[in-house]
């Protein structure tokens, strides 16, 4: 989360977490394996970008067991 996100890709982070915490698991299994969750067209640097964003907010959750 250390850097800001461009505003599609936060949208998605939004959506996802809103989803609850085994969606945002589910999402990062896909960008983990290369694939397109949701049906989402992302380059390389999107997916990473999303994937670190999602990681980083899920490491809040894994400090905390």
């Amino acid at each position: 989360m250390s850097e800001r996100l461009p505003s599609h890709l936060q949208t998605i982070v939004d959506n996802v977490c809103a989803e609850g915490c085994k969606q945002v698991y589910d999402y990062i299994d896909k960008l983990e394996n290369h694939l397109h969750p949701d049906g989402e067209r992302l380059d390389p640097q999107e997916q990473s970008l999303l994937l670190r964003e999602l990681n980083a907010i899920m490491a809040v959750y894994k400090a905390r067991s």
